[in-house]
């Protein structure tokens, strides 16, 4: 399972450093080997860009998704976590206002 994330991160990387210039390139040469007309050889580029396009967007969400996973389970975001939940349980017992309220001017103490 590893190997074949691994597989389809190297070719999503692949697909999504890839230039415009180079995209067309690479589409040129495919046109003549196949000796497919201009207008054809003018698609495969197009579909080319669009695909890596597509490959950069996927590889984004899922870096950015796989990072924030990673940074939840980190233990200092655990415990900042319970800590954040005391202290607005301590505010609520003490009735100060979070410093949410202070910060959008409802609240009229001497930290806003």
């Amino acid at each position: 399972m590893k190997e074949l994330l691994t597989k389809g991160l190297h070719i999503g990387l692949g697909l999504a450093s890839m230039t415009k210039d180079k995209i067309e390139a690479v589409a040129r040469d495919w046109a003549e080997s196949a000796k497919l007309p201009e207008e054809e050889g003018k698609k495969l580029a197009k579909t080319l860009q669009e695909e890596a396009e597509k490959a950069k967007a996927n590889l984004k969400t899922t870096v950015e998704a796989l990072v924030e996973n990673a940074a939840k389970k980190l233990p200092c975001c655990k415990r900042m976590d319970k800590l954040e939940k005391r202290i607005a349980a301590l505010e609520a017992a003490a009735g100060i206002k979070p410093e949410s309220e202070c910060a959008s001017g409802k609240c009229d103490c001497a930290n806003g």
